[in-house]
């Protein structure tokens, strides 16, 4: 995975190391499929979500 740190409009500054480095561990260890199914039902929640209340991903209304 390649460094990136991510940089707001409000000068704060997210450094995601320890998540890419977890995520690089999983990846090696070939234990994904938990992560996989968590994700998976997290973005299903979302959309489902956001498709009752017709907004889109980045609407505000969306989030919550």
């Amino acid at each position: 995975m390649a460094g990136s740190n991510i940089q707001l409009k409000a000068g704060i500054v997210i450094d995601d190391r320890e998540a890419r480095e977890a995520l690089q561990r999983l990846a090696i260890e070939g234990q994904t499929a938990p992560l996989m199914r968590q994700l998976g039902e997290a973005f299903q929640e979302s959309t489902e979500r956001r498709f009752r209340s017709q907004t889109g991903p980045r609407s505000p209304q969306a989030r919550g």
